[in-house]
């Protein structure tokens, strides 16, 4: 059965199932396998987590999360419109901090993953304030305190990075203070 598994793998299910019986499974196969169906799974967070979890000794599928998370569109998605005409229900926010604990990422990425916060940041401070205030903000499905408390635990795990390298390292993490508070 496995055997038939591994031969077609084309939907998310087998991805989590093949993950689920990786204990019967050959590491080799089983990470050649991640690798090669990655389009199933590079947009799935929860599958992220698991591969970040799993790749721990196979630099290959180390990439490819490293490649799922600097690809990522829910990464820093606030749900907010650009124009602040409303707001997206979120059903999770991308947590890099569960990622980081398994895999590494180089400085250059670090500071990509930050740069790319910024507009999340400043979309934040923008309507968050306008949102609070709406009579239907009880309403919301998302409140963005997750999304601030895994931006802000990234600013501090990656700071000896982003300090020497970005000169508004300070500025960033105290804008996300102020919104935090507000």
């Amino acid at each position: 059965m496995l055997r038939n598994l591994l031969a077609q793998v084309d939907q998310l299910a087998h991805v989590y199932v093949l993950l689920n019986m990786r204990g019967y499974l050959p590491a080799d196969k089983l990470f050649d396998k991640m690798l090669a169906c990655y389009d199933l799974w590079r947009s799935d967070e929860n599958l992220c987590y698991a591969m970040a979890y799993v790749s721990k000794k196979h630099p290959a599928l180390q990439a490819a999360v490293r490649k799922a998370v600097l690809e990522s569109k829910a990464l820093w998605e606030t749900g907010i419109h650009a124009d602040g005409s409303g707001v997206s229900v979120l059903n999770q926010d991308f947590d890099i901090n569960r990622i980081q604990t398994s895999v590494a990422f180089s400085s250059e990425e670090i500071i990509d993953l930050y740069r790319r916060m910024l507009p999340s940041i400043g979309l934040l401070e923008q309507y968050l304030p306008k949102w609070r205030k709406h009579s239907d903000y009880e309403f919301l499905f998302n409140d963005w305190t997750e999304l601030m408390y895994i931006m802000t635990r990234f600013l501090k795990k990656n700071e000896s990075i982003l300090a020497e390298n970005q000169a508004d390292y300070a500025d960033t993490l105290a804008r996300l203070e102020d919104v935090k508070r507000q």
